[in-house]
């Protein structure tokens, strides 16, 4: 079941990052403050080496496929499969009912005797997932300046910016590039390289200014305490030798 959803979500960030379809959209619990299956505390932290920012549910994660998520998660949908799915027989992939052709490998879904030997068949699903990957990974590098730290994070309802070109809604991505603006949020065109528009504007004007008169970064605490995950402002200026002490 674990494979299954491992495998299921790569397919929705591969599809996502090919297309340009928004990832933010299938989060579950990341950058969430609320519980989707118990309404409780989400706690964040970065553990291990690369301190990674993490996203969890004290009470529903607990590594239990029976008390975990049940709704709106892959556990849910690891265990809620409908029966009308069909598997395909080069990949394993589980397809939706009404597809006519795997999604993950292209292969059709009526029944084809193989006349090839386990080897060969073994070979080519090896090549497959070899090419899936090289394109995933050329796809994924295209994107990963402007989308860091925020990917595609939803603008919330009623602060909705429109792109001047397509007149659809903005996403909201981080400015990554050396220089005095790093850190800053800003709108973009949600369409992918080649087809958005030049929109760009400042999503961060909002904020407070520092005693530098510098418009403040969002942070959030990720210590283990009674503040983990409020959000609060800091100077920007780096290194952190030059910050003031606005907080």
């Amino acid at each position: 079941k674990l494979v299954k959803m491992n495998r299921d979500f790569s397919m929705i960030f591969y599809d996502c990052r090919k297309t340009g379809k928004p990832l933010y959209k299938y989060y579950k619990i990341y950058r969430f403050s609320k519980c989707k299956q118990c309404e409780g505390r989400v706690t964040k932290c970065k553990p291990g080496e690369y301190e990674r920012g993490t996203y969890f549910c004290e009470k529903c994660q607990d590594n239990s496929l029976k008390t975990g998520p049940c709704k709106n998660s892959l556990i849910g949908w690891a265990t809620g499969v409908a029966s009308s799915t069909w598997k395909c027989e080069a990949c394993t992939f589980e397809n939706k009912p009404g597809s006519v052709s795997c999604f993950a490998c292209g292969s059709s879904k009526a029944k084809r005797k193989s006349t090839e030997s386990p080897g060969t068949s073994q070979a080519k699903v090896a090549k497959l997932g070899s090419n899936v990957a090289l394109s995933a990974k050329k796809t994924a590098s295209e994107n990963v300046l402007s989308e860091r730290k925020n990917d595609n994070v939803a603008v919330k309802k009623g602060q909705e910016e429109m792109c001047k070109g397509h007149k659809k809604a903005c996403v909201i991505k981080t400015v990554s590039k050396a220089g005095e603006n790093k850190g800053r949020l800003f709108y973009s065109c949600p369409l992918t390289r080649g087809k958005s528009c030049d929109h760009f504007s400042w999503a961060d004007l909002s904020h407070p200014k520092c005693k530098h008169n510098c418009v403040t970064l969002k942070r959030e605490v990720y210590k283990q305490n009674q503040n983990n995950g409020r959000s609060f402002y800091i100077c920007p200026k780096m290194p952190k030798a030059k910050q003031c002490d606005f907080f």
